[in-house]
């Protein structure tokens, strides 16, 4: 089977995913179809791009020409077409569509320019493959995946009703105190399509928080910080967190760190240098997990949810550099310490007094569930207003319900088809605007009420 986490590119600022493909029988084929329903012109001209592991099987365009990682194809030339054939579902890495040729590499969103991309991540096993959305570290334009596999929802990426999509850009940039910079002054967040940094230029891409690495280092500052939230949530003496209940279970059926068993925090703490997660689990035994982290830092490893800890147990050994990206307890312990501060979960009404495990049952989320202040991923809260399946931060998958989970399945003999969206079919009607305008008045007026 393919096996592979969520992790940040330290060189690209992007996406990436660490794959290590297991000895398996051939795969599976199945036939991707690429639909531009765009009418944005800068995307008439295609391009698609294959970043990732080598394929166990090379799969072909229509038009002939075989498909191998690492190249770019422009959908328009004779030999390459609009659909991709014998695509085996084993494969694990990353597909780049958009308007301009990659040069065979992961760009870094970052760089001011005029290019617009979007990435389907991937990743499967011989027999079934799993594509999904990701606007985790940048947004350019919407696109939308539909598989024949049979499942509770066959599609991912389609914009909910009433939202005017064509506003998406606005919202995010409007979070960003970065502006587009033709030279090296500054990390770029909003990328307009201009030639110059003061003209105020077609957005072309916003890059999120979560970008790991611009040519001048992360680009979280330029983002509302999560210090309020990390502050309210240590304020008791000795900086213990304010009823923060950890308790989850760990399923990686290997031994010792990385068996199945279940884990409670006992003692979690933040004393402005040091994070401190104290507890035990069934195998491992008891455990202490410490990160060295300013405020500054503490708010960027939850906009990233990629931790750096040391760690001692009982059973499970001891490494001075684990990672979130490790793939056992420990790592899942530092997930469940992040992920229900992006979520807003911590602290809330409805979802604080709860543990990690339960958490995982929620059914609101971000300023849903936190009205009075925002405590939680800014980002992420702008994607929930438009999308419900989409990955926006890699914790949203923390949730259970299946119809949420940004994944879709396909199977060997399906089809997947990936469309690049037409955003002015996603404005609403004028009474519809009528009505959401009147119903976000009274959510006001409820919240009011409230206090």
């Amino acid at each position: 089977m393919s096996f592979f986490t969520r992790t940040r590119s330290a060189v690209a600022g992007c996406l990436a995913l660490t794959v290590q493909l297991l000895p398996v029988s051939a795969a599976d084929l199945y036939t991707v179809d690429i639909v531009n329903d765009s009418s944005n012109s800068a995307l008439d001209d295609l391009y698609v791009t294959f970043i990732g592991s080598a394929f166990s099987s090379a799969p072909t365009w229509s038009g002939g020409q075989s498909i191998s990682v690492g190249n770019t194809y422009q959908l328009s030339q004779g030999n390459i077409g609009t659909t991709i054939n014998n695509m085996p579902t084993d494969w694990g890495g990353n597909l780049y569509v958009g308007n301009s040729d990659l040069g065979g590499g992961a760009p870094n969103p970052t760089d001011f320019n005029s290019n617009q991309y979007q990435i389907i991540e991937f990743g499967g096993n011989a027999t079934q493959a799993s594509p999904d959305i990701t606007y985790i570290n940048w947004y350019s334009f919407p696109v939308s995946l539909n598989s024949t596999t049979s499942q509770p929802s066959q599609n991912r990426g389609i914009p909910k009703a009433g939202v005017n999509l064509s506003n998406l850009r606005t919202d995010l940039a409007n979070l960003t105190s970065s502006t587009s910079n033709v030279g090296n002054s500054a990390n770029t967040t909003v990328v307009r399509n201009s030639t110059s940094n003061t003209a105020a230029g077609t957005i072309t891409r916003v890059v999120g928080p979560s970008n790991a690495s611009g040519a001048f280092g992360s680009v979280s500052d330029k983002y509302p910080s999560f210090n309020n939230y990390i502050n309210a949530a240590f304020p008791n003496s000795g900086n213990q967190a304010s009823n923060i209940q950890i308790m989850n279970m760990y399923s990686g059926g290997g031994s010792g760190a990385t068996a199945n068993q279940t884990y409670t925090v006992t003692t979690l703490t933040y004393d402005g240098s040091t994070l401190t997660i104290d507890g035990n689990a069934t195998v491992v035994g008891n455990f202490t997990m410490t990160a060295s982290l300013t405020p500054d830092e503490f708010s960027e490893v939850l906009y990233r949810n990629v931790m750096t800890y040391a760690y001692t147990s009982d059973s499970g050994g001891s490494n001075p550099t684990g990672n979130t990206g490790d793939n056992n307890v420990f790592s899942a312990i530092s997930r469940d310490v992040m992920a229900p501060f992006n979520f807003g979960f911590t602290l809330s009404a409805a979802y604080g007094s709860l543990t990690s495990e339960q958490q995982q049952q929620a059914t609101e989320y971000f300023s849903q569930i936190q009205p009075d202040d925002p405590f939680y991923n800014a980002w992420a809260n702008v994607f929930s207003q438009y999308f419900d399946d989409i990955y926006s931060f890699p914790f949203n998958d923390f949730i259970a319900d299946t119809v949420l989970t940004p994944t879709v399945q396909v199977e060997g003999g399906d089809t997947l088809t990936i469309t690049l969206l037409n955003e002015a079919d996603f404005v609403p009607e004028p009474t519809s605007a009528a009505m959401l305008i009147g119903g976000l008045g009274l959510l006001a007026l409820r919240r009011r009420q409230r206090r």
